[in-house]
C-alpha cells in the first residue's frame, strides 16, 4: 500500500515541476510513475526492482517516441512577428535618395538600402532581406532566373 503513495507522490512532484517548467521536461517521467502507480494498484506484491523497471522503460519509450512530436506541436518559431514579418516583402523602387529609398509597409516609413555591392534603381524590384535597426536591407530581384 505504501508503493501507492510513493508512486503518487513522484507523478504529482513529476507533474509540479512540468507545469512550473513546460518545456516538457518531467512530463514523461509523470507517465512512466502514473503507469507505475496503476501497475502496483494492480499487483500489489510487485518486487521493487520490477517496479523501478517499468518506471524506467515508460518513461525512456514516451521520451524517445514522442518527445520530438510534442515539441513540434507546441513549437511557434514559424510566427513571424515585428520586423522579421517584413522580410520577404517585395517593392518596386519608385525614387532614389543618395544610396537609400522609403517604402510604406503596414502605415510605417522604413529606409530601405540596398545591399552591400547593389544600388538601388528605379523601377526596379527589390526584396527586403534583413532589418538593420531601424532600416531595411533589399537585394535586387533577377528577372533572368
Amino acid at each position: 500500500m505504501i508503493w501507492l503513495w510513493i508512486w503518487g507522490i513522484v507523478t504529482a512532484i513529476a507533474l509540479v515541476v512540468e507545469f512550473l517548467t513546460a518545456d516538457l521536461i518531467t512530463i514523461w517521467f509523470a507517465a512512466g510513475g502514473l503507469v507505475t502507480l496503476l501497475v502496483v494498484a494492480l499487483v500489489p506484491d510487485l518486487a521493487l526492482i520490477w517496479q523501478l523497471v517499468i518506471f524506467v522503460a515508460v518513461s525512456v519509450i514516451l521520451l524517445v517516441c514522442t518527445r520530438k512530436i510534442c515539441l513540434k506541436l507546441l513549437s511557434n518559431d514559424n510566427a513571424k512577428t515585428n520586423t522579421d514579418a517584413l522580410i520577404g516583402t517585395r517593392f518596386v523602387v519608385k525614387d532614389v535618395q543618395e544610396n537609400y529609398t522609403y517604402h510604406k509597409i503596414n502605415g510605417t516609413s522604413w529606409r530601405v538600402y540596398a545591399v552591400e555591392g547593389e544600388q538601388l534603381e528605379v523601377g526596379a524590384e527589390f526584396e527586403i532581406c534583413s532589418v538593420s535597426g531601424n532600416k531595411l536591407i533589399a537585394k535586387k530581384i533577377n528577372k533572368d532566373k
